[in-house]
């Protein structure tokens, strides 16, 4: 495929625009374009002649020469998406012009629950243009590009803007934010990247741009990138390009007799004759000075480029390798994230060969760290220093034991002299108190979830994985629990699937809302189921029902050929009209229902979880099944809920709905809370 290369589209200088209707002013300052009369008439100026300004402007309407303007000019860089390889690799080219020939795709599988490379574009090797660019300015980097992907939800792209040196290593420079979610059509997005600091640029270096797609769904889905044609996908970026497009290194014939002239070659500039070429290509490559130019950054003694240690513009410090102070004094074991001093090979998080002394209140002797992170993620956790010995007397060090809000921890204990945790003006500079609390994260190990929001004959599982069809059932817009709902009013309203639950996990939880119709309790004549599946006919199954006989939720299971075991809420009347939340948890605890958020029957007996098998659907009612109720937000997990998960779902009778939400975290740090989340 042809690419043209026009390297005056690579600048895109302001420009301003006259109204049509305007009349222009002479330079003199009078209305009448008649009087617009060259100075130099009355004046005599010879520096106002045409060919002869010399002034440098300071005022806003002080005229100057062509020279002083195209030393301001700084090109907006324009790389054009080629599906054409590279010589680099897997990867594929980006042309200095729109290509124009056919529209071409590259399609990618997106892992679920994460992040995978669609493509890498590099700008072709030796093009001039690229080569003529002698720095990368500060600002907003962009990428521009259509997408589409296979699933309507959970599909974002993004993209990170390198800097490839001519020995293969590739700097990056900044990572775009995430599109909006993909649809499953062509569209066009714009990203951006902001790039807060200038980037030396040398002839050699490449453009390299890399696509990737994040998926936060439970299935792998695909993502399509489209370019050529008349997509005009592309990157733009800032960079500078002196007048001419010449660079610092005046001629190549300049290297051959191991001269190197920095400048114009001429009185300006150094020039040094002992340097030989193999010195120079170490010098800009592979040396401390092609990372020292970035005074924030240190290299490792073998001289190499990779980053050990950086300062960013806040004077945050980071460091990606381990970190010794004298020998093993401290050290600081980055991969599990363990501190020793005076120990080399830290087994806990804080590893001391030594004694500690704090003060007059004794030694590491009466001082212990206590912990407990073994709740799961529903729990509070604590961490917190004890002093166990008998030698807390007045002083700077209190113990707090205030810990009494729900899902609440105060990380450390307070170490400060006070009877609770101290507000934010409390605080010495230079203190970190850290509050949190423990999300509870609903989404975790969910095998499906249905909104029932659509009208259509199939019914989509929120994750992609397990959609139900539709016979009979009515959609009730509007009448949901949260948004809309589905009526099932005869007895051969049902929703199915033909592979939920064929492998069951090693526990199970249901929660769905219902309102029925008119009041039901003992006095109906017959049962009316919510779900049921047989895996095993006659021998491995369950049953969610409102049962005649009591009018209570039933929840019923048999497994193995063992008996059918039985469970029943108290509550035993429901009101007509009324929204009633229901959560059934089966599991090694055994069996639980939930009805409003409270935990109404318990029994430990049922522990045992039917076995695999094939013999029927998964069904939302069935023949016989609901007659005259409402159905919504069904959600099955692959593990018993806990009563802090079901009161969240319940959300004091509003509901909740996937994906849920999130809490925020609370910090400290000296002079005012701040929230993260």
């Amino acid at each position: 495929m042809g690419r043209p290369k026009k390297i005056e589209n690579m600048f895109m200088p302001d420009a301003q625009s006259t109204s049509k209707s305007a009349t222009p002013k002479g330079a003199s300052g009078y209305d009448n374009p008649r009087e617009n009369i060259d100075p130099h008439l009355k004046t005599k100026v010879v520096s106002t002649q045409e060919g002869s300004i010399e002034k440098v402007p300071v005022e806003e309407s002080d005229i100057t020469n062509k020279a002083y303007v195209d030393s301001l000019i700084r090109g907006a860089v324009e790389l054009f998406l080629t599906n054409n390889a590279s010589d680099i690799g897997t990867y594929k080219d980006m042309e200095v012009d729109t290509v124009t020939a056919a529209e071409e795709t590259i399609q990618q599988t997106i892992t679920a629950g994460g992040t995978t490379l669609i493509a890498s574009f590099a700008s072709i090797l030796d093009e001039a243009a690229i080569d003529s660019i002698t720095a990368l300015e500060k600002g907003i980097y962009t990428m521009h590009t259509h997408v589409e992907a296979d699933f309507p939800k959970n599909l974002t792209i993004y993209f990170e803007f390198y800097q490839r040196k001519a020995v293969g290593t590739e700097n990056l420079l900044g990572t775009s934010h995430d599109s909006g979610i993909l649809t499953t059509s062509e569209a066009e997005y714009d990203l951006h990247a902001n790039i807060s600091s200038e980037i030396a640029w040398v002839v050699g270096d490449r453009v390299v741009i890399k696509v990737y797609g994040r998926n936060v769904g439970g299935a792998n889905k695909d993502i399509t990138i489209h370019m050529e044609g008349d997509t005009l996908a592309r990157t733009e970026f800032p960079g500078f390009i002196p007048p001419g497009g010449a660079g610092d290194v005046t001629a190549a014939a300049n290297l051959t007799d191991n001269n190197v002239i920095i400048g114009d070659g001429g009185t300006k500039g150094v020039s040094a004759s002992s340097v030989t070429e193999a010195e120079v290509e170490t010098l800009t490559d592979n040396s401390m000075a092609d990372t020292l130019h970035r005074h924030s950054e240190l290299s490792a003694s073998d001289g190499t480029p990779d980053r050990a240690l950086t300062v960013d513009a806040a004077g945050k410090v980071s460091m990606s390798n381990d970190l010794r102070v004298d020998t093993d004094l401290l050290f600081v074991d980055m991969a599990p994230g363990r501190v020793g001093i005076n120990q080399p090979s830290p087994a806990t998080v804080l590893d001391v060969v030594g004694t500690i002394t704090t003060d007059s209140h004794g030694t590491s002797a009466n001082w212990k760290t206590g912990y407990d992170h073994s709740q799961d993620n529903t729990q509070a956790h604590t961490d917190y220093l004890l002093n166990s010995g008998a030698d807390i007397a007045a002083g700077p060090l209190t113990i707090t034991t205030d810990n009494s809000t729900p899902n609440q921890a105060y990380v450390p204990m307070v170490l400060y002299n006070t009877g609770g945790p101290p507000t934010a003006s409390d605080f010495p500079i230079g203190t970190l108190f850290v509050q949190y609390k423990a999300e509870i994260q609903l989404i975790d190990d969910i095998i499906a979830y249905f909104k029932f929001d659509t009208d259509n004959a199939t019914q989509p599982d929120e994750l992609g994985n397990y959609d139900l069809s539709v016979t009979g059932a009515t959609f009730d817009n509007g009448d949901g629990k949260i948004n809309s709902s589905y009526l099932f009013d005869a007895i051969t309203d049902t929703m199915i699937n033909g592979t939920l639950l064929d492998t069951m996990p090693a526990a199970l939880s249901f929660s769905f809302w219902f309102k029925h119709i008119d009041t039901f309790d003992s006095g109906k004549p017959v049962s009316e189921n919510f779900l049921i599946k047989q895996n095993i006919t006659s021998q491995d199954r369950f049953v969610i029902d409102l049962d005649y006989g009591n009018g209570k939720v039933r929840f019923f299971s048999e497994e193995g050929n063992n008996g059918n075991k039985q469970l029943f809420s108290t509550t035993s009347s429901w009101t007509g009209g009324t929204w009633y939340h229901v959560v059934c948890t089966w599991g090694p605890a055994g069996k639980k229902i939930y009805i409003n958020g409270v935990n109404e029957s318990t029994s430990g007996a049922d522990s045992t979880l039917m076995g695999n098998g094939t013999s029927t659907n998964f069904e939302v009612s069935n023949p016989g099944g609901m007659n005259d109720a409402n159905f919504d937000e069904l959600g099955i997990w692959g593990r018993e809920l806990t009563q802090p998960e079901v009161t969240k779902l319940y959300n004091s009778g509003a509901g909740l709905t996937y994906p849920f939400s999130v809490n925020g975290v609370l910090i400290n740090i000296g002079d005012a809370w701040k929230t993260i989340s």
